[in-house]
Parts: C-alpha cells; sequence; structure tokens
C-alpha cells in the first residue's frame, strides 16, 4: 500500500498540523464503514489500534445482520449505527463517522480505511497520516497493487471522467480508493456542504470537491 497520491495545501503556512504532530496529543481516528463484516472487522480494529499514532477506532455499522457490532466493540472500537437503513448507505455511514470524529472526539486527523481488507497492516496508517505530516499536505489517499482484471469501474469510468472535467487529478490511479485520510479543517468543510452522496461515488466526491474548494495536488 502507498499513500503517494495526495492533494495538497494551497495555504498550508496556516496550519498548525506540524507543530501538533511534535506532541504527544495528536488526536487520530481512524473509521471503519461496514455491514457484514464478521470475518474481518476483529483484525482490522486490532490492527488500527497498533499503529504508532494510537488512534481511536470508529466503526459505523449499516445495521448488519451479523455479529459484526458485537465484535467491533468487543475489540476495543467506538460503534455507532448509520443514521438511516439505506443501501447504499456507504456516504451516509462515512458522514456520521466524521461527525463523531470531529465534533465529539476532537480529532486532529481522521482517516478511513476498508473493513475487508484481510492484509491490512498497521503501515497502511502511518504512511497516510505520515503523508500529512511530513509533505505537509491536506488529504492523503492510498493505492495499491491490483490485479489487471480489478478496477472495472475506475478504469472504465472513473478515471475517463477526471480526464475530461478534472485534468488536474488524473494523476490519481485508484480515485475510487477507500483509504482516504485528511485534516480535521478539510472534513469539517467537507460535512458543511450540502448535497454530498449518501451512497456510492462518496470517495470521488471527497476528492473532486476538496481540489475544488482551493487545495491542489
Amino acid at each position: 500500500m502507498s499513500s503517494q497520491n495526495v492533494i495538497k495545501s494551497a495555504s498550508s503556512d496556516n496550519d498548525d498540523i506540524n507543530s501538533i504532530a511534535t506532541r504527544q496529543d495528536l488526536r487520530v481516528v481512524t473509521i471503519f464503514p461496514t455491514k457484514n463484516e464478521e470475518s474481518t472487522i476483529e483484525n482490522a480494529v486490532n490492527v488500527a489500534t497498533t499503529s504508532k499514532f494510537n488512534p481511536e477506532v470508529i466503526v459505523v455499522d449499516a445495521y448488519s445482520s451479523d455479529s459484526t457490532a458485537d465484535l467491533a466493540t468487543k475489540a476495543g472500537a467506538i460503534v455507532i449505527r448509520q443514521p438511516e437503513q439505506m443501501f447504499p448507505g456507504k456516504g451516509n455511514a462515512m458522514k456520521a463517522g466524521l461527525r463523531e470524529a470531529v465534533r465529539n472526539r476532537a480529532a486532529d486527523i481522521v482517516l478511513f480505511l476498508d473493513t475487508d481488507i484481510s492484509n491490512l497492516t498497521s503501515e497502511w496508517i502511518d504512511k497516510l497520516v505520515n503523508a500529512l505530516i511530513q509533505n505537509n499536505c491536506d488529504m492523503s489517499r492510498g493505492f495499491y497493487q491490483r490485479q489487471s482484471r480489478d478496477a472495472a469501474v475506475s478504469k472504465l469510468i472513473a478515471r475517463p471522467m477526471l480526464n475530461i472535467f478534472f485534468p488536474e487529478l488524473s494523476h490519481f490511479e485508484q480515485p475510487l480508493s477507500g483509504e482516504v485520510c485528511a485534516r480535521r479543517q478539510i472534513w469539517e468543510g467537507l460535512l458543511e456542504v450540502q448535497g454530498s452522496p449518501d451512497g456510492w461515488g462518496i470517495d470521488i466526491w471527497f476528492l473532486i470537491e476538496t481540489a475544488m474548494r482551493g487545495y491542489h495536488s
């Protein structure tokens, strides 16, 4: 997994994330939007807590019919429920997680990870957060090697559309990546935008909207 895909701030001199990072009180929150992932959720939570940034872990459960929520709680995660029982509801779940992280947990940095990744390691979190601290970025996005037959939606729809409508973002190899990390100020701004997707499409919406708000790659 790599975090080379990043969005850098046009006004990063006004941000104090680097000074925060030198102290012990940098608050990092990892969010897992999930539904019916009882086979992987415990490992995901356990791995996340071993990051050197010692993140709090929030699991946003989309009305799972299995033991996902109970297992996440057992593993030490803060478990909240997706506000509306809808499908697809990934955007709804991610926004609920963000509200909990930035408004109730006072997070400095919030990142999302998918729960169905069997080879997840704490290095994923470390790399995504370090991209913000060391590279002075506002948002980092992960990508990883995939089989040539995978990611058809990205190859056939998402990337061609970015090339046409947002060529400045065409270098993002995996614009639909669920591994996304950003500073609190970015997430707060995105939560204020009306009309954001409640279902699929939230990941690329985050990418496009962040760029449109004046942050550049």
